[in-house]
């Protein structure tokens, strides 16, 4: 399976200033009230950028689980919150249970190397097919960092017989593009070799 099984992945803001703090404030300090703030502002970018239209062809959305430990520790699911006010937003169906996670050993933001975080997600995702099979989905975060998430939560769509897996993060890390051209590359080289 390609290293990249997402066809487009869209990112509102940089992980920087205010929109760190804005996101910071929503998933750590339990101001939920600003997810509704963080998807008018992801629509009005992406309709800005002429990349709306393509963002909604999609069947369902459906959010990156939050570990249960993450769950516990924030007292609510706050990328399915994201997900139900986008859905309300742009009229789409969303799939709460679509994708189901088990906890990661680590927390992968405590990870900053991609190939760790990559190996640290590894199978930790399950999805229910008979949610996403033949649906164009589009996986929703809240921050992309290295990308190694969002593409085990894509493969996993996949083989559970999505048809197709857009992304969409409100934020992601400055340094994403590094991240994902050496995981391009190292899958590259080992399937040449």
């Amino acid at each position: 399976m390609s290293p990249l099984p997402i066809e487009e992945i869209h990112s509102v803001f940089y992980y920087r200033g205010k929109a760190a703090e804005v996101i910071k404030a929503f998933k750590y300090r339990g101001r939920w009230r600003l997810g509704q703030t963080l998807i008018l502002m992801a629509s009005t970018q992406m309709a800005r950028r002429g990349l709306l239209e393509s963002l909604k062809q999609v069947d369902c959305i459906v959010p990156i689980p939050t570990s249960r430990r993450a769950f516990q520790r924030r007292g609510f699911h706050h990328t399915a919150l994201l997900a139900s006010l986008l859905s309300k937003e742009w009229g789409i169906p969303w799939e709460r249970n679509a994708l189901l996670s088990i906890s990661p050993p680590v927390p992968q933001a405590s990870l900053e190397d991609w190939r760790e975080r990559q190996e640290n997600i590894q199978d930790v995702f399950s999805a229910r097919s008979g949610r996403i099979r033949e649906k164009r989905v589009l996986l929703l975060d809240d921050v992309l960092t290295t990308g190694a998430t969002l593409c085990e939560a894509g493969q996993t769509l996949l083989r559970a017989g999505a048809r197709e897996v857009k992304a969409l993060s409100i934020c992601r890390a400055s340094w994403y593009h590094r991240y994902r051209r050496e995981a391009v590359m190292s899958a590259y080289q080992e399937h040449v070799e």
